[in-house]
């Protein structure tokens, strides 16, 4: 069963679903048909290696946990004008989400992780973001799971969870991002297996 705001995917019909969740619900619009989506975007991805990719990623991400297959993300890396936020928006048309900037705390990144539960999450221009903030995301979402943390009593709260696929761009990869201003951060082969360059 997938379930979305809107409606539901099952070959059970015993039973209703419906989305549960605190806050807003994820978004996700419908603009135009399948076959509308292959005439105006589809037909033109065949020879675009990055818009290939990011329709990839968008039909791998609801099927990770089916596979038993740990989260991932892709970056992609280029020059202004070279189509990483055209394959990004790409991505998001494949489910009608929207795509986040880099320029957030992991905090927020958090909360669009659990939103984007079973889905892609897309998140443009690296180059906006903190070397502190791609150093924590990068684990976090690549691991699935978010900050432990204790209600007012110091009693450990259920720690969130997601099984995402997630894309980003910018002009500076991750390494380069993490060796960037006065925090500089290490970078680690864990980061490297859990968001890969291309």
């Amino acid at each position: 069963t997938y379930i979305l705001p809107q409606k539901t995917y099952s070959t059970d019909k015993s039973e209703e679903f419906r989305l549960a969740c605190e806050g807003t619900p994820p978004e996700f619009k419908l603009h135009e048909t399948l076959q509308e989506w292959n005439d105006n975007i589809g037909k033109y991805a065949e020879e675009n290696s990055r818009v290939v990719i990011g329709i990839l990623i968008a039909l791998s991400s609801p099927i990770l946990k089916l596979l038993k297959k740990d989260n991932f993300g892709l970056h992609l890396i280029g020059n202004s004008s070279t189509g990483k936020s055209t394959a990004l928006e790409v991505a998001c048309s494949v489910f009608g989400t929207p795509f986040r900037s880099w320029r957030t705390t992991d905090n927020a990144a958090e909360s669009w992780a659990m939103l984007s539960n079973d889905n892609l999450l897309a998140l443009d221009d690296m180059g906006q973001a903190s070397s502190d903030t791609v150093s924590e995301m990068t684990y976090m979402l690549g691991n699935g799971q978010g900050k432990g943390r204790a209600n007012i009593k110091g009693v450990a709260r259920d720690t969130s969870k997601f099984n995402i696929c997630f894309l980003s761009t910018g002009e500076i990869g991750v390494e380069a991002k993490l060796r960037e201003g006065y925090g500089k951060h290490p970078y680690h082969a864990g980061q490297a297996v859990r968001m890969m360059e291309i």
